[in-house]
């Protein structure tokens, strides 16, 4: 029961912070609604991914590495926003890009791992809006309100109460459960995007 309670809060919340990020983009046009719902889901997934790592200590160390960087970013004129300055130097200069082969402004963001999924490669949709911004209001409120909400964790619910952790967390299926559910359903018919369980894949690899 405290995991679908969860869940549905969860969804709740996601669904909100998405359709904020998609209006709030700028160097998007208006019209093009697709492009911004489709790039605010990719921005939660790779957000909401990095936040599994982080908790492991695998983002140079520092399991609340994301929210550091928010809070310890300086403030000012000339500073650029955090997507600019921070996210897209992280995305697309340090995780993308083998250690030996990054500049010196990835290697300050610390040591973090090489992750070559191409989850953190530019999307079509990003090379064509090459001017993308999204304001800092924004990005804090979705840490605030959802990144930081919720614990995002491989712990199981028997685990997590096992051990007193307060609240079921937010497990790693919930990624391709987010694909499925805020992908529009005439987009994943097309595209062949569907969340499949752990246990049905067990099932169709072992059986």
């Amino acid at each position: 029961l405290d995991r679908s309670r969860v869940t549905r809060r969860f969804f709740r919340d996601l669904r909100i912070h998405r359709a904020r990020v998609a209006a709030a983009w700028l160097g998007v046009p208006e019209g093009c609604a697709d492009d911004r719902d489709q790039l605010a889901l990719l921005l939660l997934c790779r957000l909401m991914f990095l936040y599994f790592l982080q908790r492991h200590g695998h983002l140079a160390g520092d399991p609340a590495y994301l929210p550091n960087l928010l809070r310890r970013r300086p403030r000012g004129a000339g500073e650029g926003s955090f997507f600019r300055a921070v996210l897209v130097p992280l995305f697309f200069g340090a995780l993308n890009t083998r250690p030996e082969r990054r500049t010196a402004a990835a290697r300050a963001l610390g040591s973090l791992p090489y992750l070559n999924g191409g989850l953190f490669e530019r999307h079509a949709i990003e090379r064509r809006h090459p001017e993308l911004d999204l304001p800092d209001d924004v990005v804090v409120a979705l840490f605030d309100e959802l990144l930081e909400r919720y614990r995002f964790t491989t712990v199981e619910a028997a685990e997590a109460a096992a051990e007193q952790a307060g609240e079921v967390g937010i497990d790693p299926e919930m990624l391709g459960r987010v694909f499925e559910e805020l992908m529009a359903a005439d987009r994943r018919g097309a595209s062949g995007t569907f969340f499949t369980p752990a246990a049905v894949v067990d099932r169709l690899v072992c059986g």
